[in-house]
């Protein structure tokens, strides 16, 4: 199965994520079946298919739960064999399972953390956590129970746990902040100061007696 994105279009450049020639078996069923896609940095590939058609088998494939019976994946275009999810995540690919992998009697910030590498503290990883769900529109408050949240709620959990793992984290962060930043600058200057505002209620001085 080809990837039919047009290679003149990145001329000269890299591939983030390549695979040739990506086969399975299980036994004598073939789930997935020489696939070559490319992925390209700013690019959003739809994976579609019946049930069976080895959808999931892919995905599991290039984030290092199962090990390819044929053919090679690359990162940047060296040749990348992974042992585990780990090593998947280290270069920056992350994925979100369709079934959650939450625990119930822990807060939202403790289940992140279980994915997490673990290098910064858990207060730090907290505010972190709060800071990045704002930035990508899918609020969540670290201290809550899972059990207490909405079915949509926890899929945000397992969405900004991915976010939150290294290494693109910081950039990718670093471009929502960049963005947030110049969109409020943008309006500051567009409206004048305290045009509009109401007038601020002055607190009541104590009276010397």
């Amino acid at each position: 199965m080809l990837d039919p994105t047009p290679t003149g279009l990145h001329s000269g450049e890299t591939p983030l994520l390549q695979t040739a020639g990506l086969t399975k078996r299980y036994g004598d069923f073939l789930a997935n079946d020489s696939i070559d896609i490319e992925v390209w940095p700013q690019q959003i590939h739809a994976l579609l298919g019946e049930n069976g058609a080895g959808k999931s088998t892919l995905v599991k494939t290039v984030y290092g739960l199962i090990q390819p019976s044929d053919g090679e994946m690359r990162w940047r275009g060296e040749k990348m064999v992974l042992s585990g999810p780990s090593e998947a995540r280290a270069r920056g690919i992350g994925m979100v399972f369709q079934h959650f992998s939450l625990f119930d009697n822990l807060t939202v910030a403790e289940n992140v953390a279980l994915g997490l590498d673990g290098k910064e503290s858990f207060k730090d990883m907290s505010a972190r956590l709060e800071d990045v769900s704002n930035v990508y529109g899918l609020p969540l408050d670290p201290k809550r129970e899972v059990w207490r949240l909405s079915v949509g709620e926890r899929q945000r959990i397992e969405i900004v746990r991915a976010l939150m793992q290294p290494p693109t984290r910081n950039r990718g962060l670093a471009r929502a902040h960049d963005g947030r930043r110049r969109y409020q600058a943008s309006q500051s200057r567009r409206r004048p100061a305290n045009h509009g505002a109401a007038p601020r209620r002055q607190r009541p001085q104590p009276r010397a007696r």
